[in-house]
């Protein structure tokens, strides 16, 4: 249908993880009109789900910047009418999804209300096998996530982290990106043999414990190739979530964009030392190093979001 800019749409969010779904349902609100988003406070959330990982400034800043969107207001409970009544839009648009259950009653509030003004309200197909309350249910709220960026030197795993870092942000809430040689840096840690990455790598761990405690997550890109520190991972984090940068380690020392492998060290994983590459890792970004790297993260983005729904 074509596009009339003098219609006023109207859709409610919670926003607090976002999905393909949401996506959906904005676009097809645009093709009837202007779109001005409910946008639910927290209390409004914490009425019928947990309570919000993102809070409603933080819900706002990411929902304000998608593009179907023309304006965002607040919706204080899950009752419609108040800001029906104000703003009189000629569509309300939800999924189908709401004709049973919790918002059953809230459904007919809203037919019930429309008909004043001969609004009509918009039910597309709800996605399937994708929702908020999915996603969040593989998820254990009483601390963060660890997500484990490993791979051998120079596959791209600090470029990976901080390219994910706002997704994981805007989906899953408090998070910061770490990284091994940061780490290295900053605790004058040298020691480079097998024993002493295991070590050091222990160490690593033990620190991003007490950070994942405090339900912040942690998007952490390391070497890391021991099946012993991965086994330790699964067992002490409750939300793990493993990613594997693979790439050709002939192609790396070839392209020359690694000192690692220019300045004769030794020590080095993939050469002196035998890698224990991962053998079922929750995820696996294939860089052959000639892709575009946003691509790889657009796909990996995704991935993380299907792997915790």
């Amino acid at each position: 249908m074509k596009k009339n800019n003098n219609n006023f749409v109207y859709v409610c969010v919670a926003g607090d993880v976002l999905h393909e779904g949401h996506m959906n349902i904005l676009k097809l609100a645009s093709s009837y009109g202007k779109v001005t988003v409910g946008l639910l406070t927290d209390s409004a959330i914490a009425s019928y789900k947990n309570f919000p990982h993102l809070s409603y400034k933080q819900r706002y800043a990411v929902i304000k910047n998608i593009k179907y969107v023309h304006k965002v207001i607040k919706q204080e409970t899950l009752d419609y009418s108040v800001n029906l009544n104000l703003l009189k839009p000629k569509y309300v648009v939800h999924g189908d999804d709401w004709k049973s259950g919790v918002q059953k009653k809230t459904r007919q509030n809203v037919i019930r209300v429309l008909k004043k003004w001969s609004g009509k309200l918009i039910e597309p197909a709800y996605t399937k096998n994708i929702s908020s309350s999915k996603i969040k249910k593989k998820i254990n709220n009483s601390e963060g996530i660890l997500f484990w960026i490993t791979g051998i030197s120079g596959s791209g795993k600090s470029t990976f982290a901080k390219k994910i870092i706002n997704n994981v942000k805007t989906n899953f809430g408090p998070s910061i990106v770490l990284h091994g040689d940061d780490f290295r840096k900053t605790f004058e840690l040298n020691g480079y043999s097998r024993k002493d990455r295991l070590k050091i790598g222990k160490n690593y761990i033990s620190f991003i414990k007490l950070i994942i405690k405090q339900r912040i997550n942690v998007v952490f890109a390391v070497v890391g190739l021991f099946d012993e520190l991965r086994a330790l991972n699964k067992k002490i984090f409750k939300n793990y979530v493993e990613i594997y940068i693979q790439s050709d380690l002939k192609k790396i020392i070839k392209l020359g964009r690694k000192k690692t492998y220019k300045n004769n060290s030794t020590n080095i994983v993939g050469i002196d030392i035998k890698p224990q590459f991962p053998k079922k890792p929750d995820i696996i970004v294939k860089n052959n190093l000639n892709n575009n790297v946003d691509i790889l993260v657009r796909q990996l983005n995704a991935k993380i979001v299907n792997h915790l729904h």
